[in-house]
């Protein structure tokens, strides 16, 4: 392993991970102070599966095929579509 890669892994596994599971344990205490099942309901689950998939999809090209143009595109794409279902969801 290179020293790039060996920090890229930190990166990562010690910045990006963490702070990504701290946004959805602070989007968890925000729904559960609100009593999210009784007042969004179903149409709220829905935008969390949407805005699962917007991340997924473009992690799961960048994890099984080569980092193309194309791949990192779709991975922009999917995180400003994401950024824009996340503002929806905070309106709503």
């Amino acid at each position: 392993m290179s020293a790039t890669d060996a920090l890229l892994w930190i990166l990562l596994g010690g910045v990006v991970l963490p702070v990504w599971l701290l946004a959805g344990f602070a989007d968890y205490v925000c729904h559960a102070r609100t009593d999210l099942a009784h007042t969004s309901g179903v149409h709220e689950s829905r935008l969390h599966l949407v805005e699962t998939a917007e991340i997924g999809l473009p992690m799961l090209a960048f994890l099984f095929l080569e980092p193309t143009a194309l791949v990192l595109a779709l991975m922009a794409l999917g995180v400003v579509a994401h950024a824009w279902s996340s503002w929806r969801d905070f309106v709503y």
